[in-house]
C-alpha cells in the first residue's frame, strides 16, 4: 500500500546482504513544499537506479508527493560484520552526497560501521 504520509515513507530500505546499486530521493510534500525528506533505496534485483527510482515511486502515493531522484551510487552491504560501504555514482543520475547518505544509514543501523568514498563505480 503507497504511503499517505512522510512519516509513513522509511528514511532507508535496503537489501539485507550484498552489494547492489542505491539511490537517494527527495520526497516532497506536494501541499506543503516546506515538508520534505531525504529517503535512500537499494536494491540488488534492480540492474539500473532508474529501476530502484521506479520501486520508489510505487511506494508512496504520487497525488500526495513529489519525488526528485538527486543522485546515486553503489552499496556493500555485509551483516554479518554489521558493516555499509557507500561509493561510486550512477549514470543516470549522478553522484549522491554520500557523507548525507551515511548520516541516514547510521541513523537507521544501529550498531553497524558505515563508510563511504566518492571514488569508485
Amino acid at each position: 500500500m503507497a504511503a499517505k504520509t512522510l512519516g509513513e515513507i522509511k528514511d532507508v530500505d535496503l537489501d539485507p546482504s550484498g552489494v547492489f546499486k542505491y539511490i537517494q530521493v527527495k520526497v516532497t510534500d506536494k501541499s506543503d513544499a516546506s515538508n520534505s525528506k531525504i529517503i535512500l533505496r537499494g536494491y540488488e534485483r534492480c540492474p539500473f537506479h532508474a529501476d530502484i527510482y521506479g520501486e520508489t515511486k510505487e511506494q508512496v502515493d504520487r497525488s500526495l508527493f513529489k519525488l526528485k531522484a538527486l543522485g546515486g551510487g553503489r552499496i556493500k552491504h555485509d551483516d554479518k560484520k554489521k558493516e555499509i560501504f557507500i561509493y561510486g555514482y550512477s549514470q543516470a543520475y549522478g553522484p549522491a552526497k554520500h557523507e548525507d547518505s551515511k548520516a541516514l544509514v547510521e541513523q537507521n543501523y544501529p550498531g553497524y560501521t558505515v563508510t563511504f568514498s566518492n571514488e569508485g563505480y
